[in-house]
């Protein structure tokens, strides 16, 4: 996402108007997601009382093919530390080996993999038996996570790449915590 030391200037500049108050959250990552017509977010965001964390959602695109409205903001994967991103990532990379062998189970889900604080599962919409399988990275202890096409892993784990290049270049991934206060 930054690229130039402009581009880098203007994303800190929005994380401290992030920090103040002055807006709900700051994109650090994205991709398209073309077989739903959606795209995956990373973005900082701040609740009220807490540290600076980042989240994965899906948002539609609008017709310039931008970020227009959440579709899973409300129960988006919340990451606080750098270990995390690194442990999900990790998770990733065995979820794609243990896809393509995959046996679901009665309802239509397996675990693929999990430690102690995510999962990763694959399964089919409820009550659509016949649609493709779809990916979740789920943080077992909340329940919120984000789910994308199974064909789309990659998407999933570029988004996650892209945001930890990106606060690590701005200075923000310090040792556990994704950003330093």
């Amino acid at each position: 996402m930054t690229t130039s030391a402009t581009e880098q200037d203007e994303f800190l500049d929005s994380v401290e108007r992030l920090r103040r108050g002055e807006v709900g959250g700051v994109e650090v990552a994205s991709a398209p997601l073309p077989s739903v017509g959606q795209m995956l977010v990373a973005g900082l965001v701040h609740h009220q009382g807490e540290r600076l964390s980042l989240e994965l959602a899906r948002w539609v695109m609008d017709a310039d093919g931008k970020v227009g409205t959440p579709v899973t903001a409300a129960n988006a994967l919340r990451i606080e530390d750098a270990a995390g991103l690194r442990d999900i990532l990790a998770l990733l990379d065995a979820a794609g080996v243990a896809l393509p062998s995959v046996e679901l189970e009665d309802d239509g889900r397996a675990v693929l993999v999990s430690d102690e604080t995510y999962a990763v599962a694959v399964g089919q919409p409820p009550e659509q038996h016949d649609e493709p399988l779809w990916l979740a990275v789920v943080e077992i202890e909340t329940g919120r996570g984000v789910a994308v096409p199974a064909d789309e892993l990659a998407q999933i784990r570029a988004v996650i790449e892209e945001a930890l290049a990106v606060l690590g270049k701005a200075g923000m991934v310090a040792g556990e915590t994704v950003v330093r206060h």
